[in-house]
């Protein structure tokens, strides 16, 4: 019997397009090459804000930074 407390979260897929105001330090490196290389390492910011979170104050995530958002741009 599968217990609902212990769900595993499903993989969440980028958005594309990105939002213009998406960071990650892989952007500022020449070894990050590939479509998942300026993302890969889970570690995000937003320009705009200057901050782990977005002007909107949700989270700045290569998932979350969509176009549902009054702060996205897109790329």
């Amino acid at each position: 019997m599968k217990n609902p407390e212990y769900q595993i979260e499903t993989e969440r897929k980028p958005h594309d397009p990105p939002c213009k105001f998406l960071r990650s330090k892989e952007m500022f490196h020449e070894d990050a090459a590939g479509e998942e290389g300026e993302f890969a390492s889970d570690v995000f910011w937003c320009s705009k804000s200057q901050e782990a979170f977005g002007p909107d104050g949700e989270a700045a995530d290569k998932c979350d930074c969509t176009d549902a958002r009054k702060c996205y741009d897109a790329l």
